[in-house]
């Protein structure tokens, strides 16, 4: 440890050099006044500053605010020296920027243990600002690298505008990441297939599931196969992928061209509402297989259900982000919460909206935000609109056979 002694009496800097020495400080600076205290603790940078009150030219009250704007990094503590006794100079010491003051003639052994006691608190200072710095190495790291798989996702999962546009689709993450899932891919035949998806969890960890599923539904899409083989492969994919503690709950479906008709597989996701403004009409199709990711390929059950929608009829599909939020009292919103919300928008509106719902659905939760993701999605039965790559490849396919049928 340095310390640097600012005293102009030569008797007083030989007797404090002399105590610190036999308490252990061996590096001991001093100066004379207060001009080469400043200079002498630009260039040695002590630990500590024992600094005496009355000097000519500069006083030490004069030098301790000085020093004070010099000093950087961890805790400096500054020692005043003082034959004063009177209170106002006693205050003023530390309203200067002094720490501590010990008044002449002082006695040895406290005055090292004032000196010992600021010390620590240095030690303790530079501890915490080595911490600090490390910390800010590490946050400045991992904002990088949320940055780099931010980017990453942003351009892995992305559903196209024309096919998108047949869904109203409401996703809050509860993190940077969500560990929900929506995807959307159109079918050769002219329909639609979807996934909505609810990974164990949130933020990060549950989201990495999403790239290695969402590749596989777009080239599964592409092939226009069956739900059930769809269903088969993400299941093997999260098997083979997540650790064991981890899976996706999941609606997946096919709508068809008309848009009235939907295959749907149902994994451990809440009921998918079918709204209506009267009890007769509306639906609730429950979840009555288990997530994917949980079950080997001969335990999977992936029979589907069919479901009917008239001109205009909602589907209403949402993960359990939603139907557990919380009032003050603890109780959870519920599917049946939802399907009392979903009656009252129909009764209102007559018509489903995912932000309006969500909105509704807020209401109940007691906290400002959702402890979990949240997605809702909203598909209203109509014709649907083929994307326009794929009437070209179509109009292509029936001009080509036309040809082979004329010999043109």
């Amino acid at each position: 440890m340095k310390i640097l002694i600012v005293d102009d009496e030569a008797i007083n800097r030989t007797l404090l050099t002399n105590m610190l020495y036999n308490a252990g400080y061996k590096e001991c600076i001093e100066a004379v006044d207060g001009v080469e205290a400043i200079k002498k603790f630009t260039h040695e940078k002590p630990d500590l500053v024992l600094l005496d009150v009355v000097m000519p030219g500069l006083s030490g009250f004069d030098v301790a605010p000085k020093i004070r704007k010099l000093a950087k990094g961890p805790y400096l503590p500054i020692l005043f020296i003082t034959a004063l006794e009177d209170k106002e100079s006693l205050v003023r010491c530390l309203e200067v920027g002094g720490n501590d003051f010990a008044t002449k003639p002082f006695d040895r052994h406290i005055l090292i243990a004032k000196i010992r006691a600021h010390l620590k608190i240095r030690a303790l200072s530079e501890h915490i600002e080595q911490q600090n710095k490390a910390l800010r190495l590490f946050n400045q790291r991992v904002a990088r690298e949320h940055a780099i798989v931010e980017h990453i996702f942003s351009h892995a999962i992305v559903n196209r505008p024309e096919v998108m546009a047949h869904f109203d689709c409401f996703l809050k993450p509860a993190e940077t990441f969500n560990g929900d899932l929506f995807l959307c891919e159109s079918s050769p035949s002219g329909g639609i297939y979807f996934v909505v998806g609810d990974f164990t969890g949130h933020g990060l960890a549950s989201a990495i599931g999403a790239l290695p599923v969402t590749r596989a539904f777009q080239e599964l899409s592409q092939q226009g196969v069956s739900i059930s083989e769809i269903i088969s492969e993400l299941n093997r994919i999260l098997i083979k992928f997540l650790p064991s503690d981890m899976f996706m709950a999941a609606v997946v479906g096919e709508i068809n061209a008309g848009g009235n008709r939907i295959n749907l597989w149902q994994g451990g996701m809440p009921a998918v509402i079918v709204p209506a403004k009267t009890d007769l009409a509306l639906r609730c199709i429950p979840s009555r297989h288990m997530a994917l990711g949980i079950l080997d390929e001969h335990e999977l059950n992936t029979d589907c259900d069919t479901i009917q929608l008239g001109c205009n009829e909602q589907l209403v599909i949402c993960s359990d982000g939603l139907i557990e939020s919380t009032t003050q009292e603890g109780e959870m919103l519920l599917e049946e919460g939802l399907v009392r919300i979903v009656k009252e928008q129909m009764q209102t509106h007559g018509k489903i909206e995912s932000n309006s719902l969500f909105l509704k659905a807020k209401e109940h939760c007691a906290a400002s935000s959702f402890h979990d993701d949240v997605t809702l999605v909203v598909f209203t039965s109509q014709p649907l609109k083929r994307p326009y790559h794929q009437t070209w490849i179509l109009d292509c396919h029936r001009c080509m056979k036309l040809r082979l049928t004329h010999n043109i």
